[in-house]
């Protein structure tokens, strides 16, 4: 059972560093240096730290082979996210 957690934590975990294209794109809609910019960079960089620390965890849990195979989910995460956030 606690193989399963593993995976759904390494999917979330992807999900989670698919926002960060996101997060980047929102922030070139505004001036260099603005606060609104300065906040979406914060969080881009926050969300990377969050996915560092989860990915650490995981790789230390799980063989490294089937982590890296569950990676070419990012885009297609990535292509969902935008697909209902961006409009």
């Amino acid at each position: 059972m606690k193989k399963w957690i593993s995976y759904i934590v390494l999917i979330l975990a992807i999900a989670i560093y698919s926002t960060v294209g996101i997060l980047t794109r929102c922030a070139s809609m505004y001036p260099f240096l603005s606060w609104q910019y300065i906040l979406f960079v914060v969080g881009a960089v926050g969300v990377l730290g969050i996915y560092a620390i989860l990915w650490q965890q995981l790789i230390q849990r799980m063989d490294i082979s089937l982590a890296y195979m569950f990676k070419g989910l990012g885009v297609v995460f990535a292509l969902l996210i935008c697909h209902y956030v961006c409009g």
